[in-house]
């Protein structure tokens, strides 16, 4: 392969130089031609080989450095660089779509609840020792902080983040994490919003079904892990709703 990128790219129509310069250098990265860690060409072949100004070629690259998808470094060893986007690039993505989409606590409470409840079930049959230790360990931390009332809901949600972002690792789907990472994004305020809502019989039974959940998954019972979650999503969708519905009531002037 060419250091200047001749064979790869090539000129594009000046009536859409931006989108097709975008997707000439995504579509070499996603067919790997170039892989994480490669340097492409610079700006000036870029341009050159593109057919482009350097402008266009650097608002591109400012795209694909958004996207996660190149790194651009300074200095006497810098250049542009092939990285891979990572699951939280990824669900910062969603996060924001789902925000602008309007989602309303009730859709993501509905979404989740077969949506985690088969990440569960595949988590079961997938996770390694490492995994089933994560969560083992996120459980007891969990049964630990309901175990002292003076102990705020916010450490309590911040855990159970960590939980769910731990049974979507184990389910060893990318797509599956980016998605868990996404919708937990966006549903921070609510499930911090709902502890008005949380007793005492609430706290220990959040430390419960993640026990319950940790115990079905590193027993391989994918059929319990998935019934579980889907308890435990519903559980807490509903309060996530109410919380979000007087939100809302209290804007109405």
């Amino acid at each position: 392969m060419a250091a200047d990128g001749s064979g790869v790219f090539t000129p594009v129509r000046r009536s859409r130089s931006f989108d097709e310069v975008l997707h000439q250098i995504e579509d070499a990265i996603v067919s790997r031609r170039y892989q994480s860690g490669d340097r492409l060409p610079n700006e000036r072949d870029l341009s050159r080989a593109l057919g482009v100004s350097r402008s266009t070629v650097r608002e591109a690259l400012r795209a694909l450095e958004v996207m996660g998808m190149v790194e651009i470094r300074l200095g006497a060893t810098g250049g542009i660089f092939v990285t891979q986007p990572d699951g939280q690039m990824v669900g910062r993505a969603l996060e924001a779509l789902i925000r602008f989409r309007g989602a309303t606590a009730r859709e993501l409470a509905e979404f989740r609840t077969s949506f985690e409840g088969e990440t569960t079930h595949w988590a079961a049959q997938r996770a390694d020792d490492s995994d089933r230790a994560r969560l083992q360990d996120l459980a007891a931390q969990v049964r630990l902080l309901v175990s002292h009332e003076g102990n705020s809901w916010e450490q309590i949600v911040d855990l159970d983040v960590q939980f769910h972002e731990a049974v979507a690792t184990a389910s060893k789907n990318q797509v599956r994490l980016a998605i868990m990472l996404g919708i937990y994004r966006a549903l921070q305020r609510v499930i911090v919003a709902v502890a008005p809502f949380v007793d005492g019989g609430l706290r220990h039974a959040v430390a419960d079904q993640l026990t319950a959940i940790a115990e079905a998954i590193s027993a391989g019972d994918g059929e319990r892990a998935r019934s579980v979650m889907r308890h435990h999503v519903e559980t807490f969708g509903r309060l996530e709703v109410e919380a979000q519905e007087r939100e809302e009531a209290r804007r109405v002037p």
